[in-house]
């Protein structure tokens, strides 16, 4: 039990208990132990599309939790922060799935419904 709770409080420590992951250095080590994609998506500050998918998908727990599910998720404030090297965003929102590598599994541009974002989301990473 006392492994549990050191072992929680490092990870949270580490990696925060946000949805979003903190870094794209971070997000390359979970897709590499998880197997999962990462999802990347650019925002800037002032954008109203971005503020709507947070209210009506990222801020929704069951959303978070069908979106951990198949991918880590990653948000970088293009007003703020520098995009990796490998991602060209020009439109916000922008949503970038990359494997561990940083190749391009798929680019979804602009606001999506929950329901249609869920739906892309579901497919992400089959083959």
């Amino acid at each position: 039990m006392r492994f549990l709770l050191v072992f929680f409080t490092i990870y949270t420590f580490i990696f925060g208990t946000e949805f979003w992951v903190k870094d794209y250095e971070t997000a390359q080590h979970l897709a590499r132990q998880s197997g999962k994609p990462i999802m990347v998506e650019a925002m800037r500050d002032g954008c109203y599309y971005c503020a709507v998918m947070d209210k009506k998908v990222f801020e929704d727990e069951t959303a978070q939790a069908a979106i951990t599910e198949r991918v880590i998720p990653l948000r970088i404030n293009i007003s703020q922060e520098a995009m990796p090297a490998e991602i060209k965003a020009r439109v916000t929102p922008s949503f970038f799935f990359l494997d561990a590598d940083g190749n391009l599994l798929k680019k979804l541009i602009g606001g999506w419904t929950r329901e249609d974002f869920l739906e892309i989301i579901a497919g992400i990473g089959e083959n």
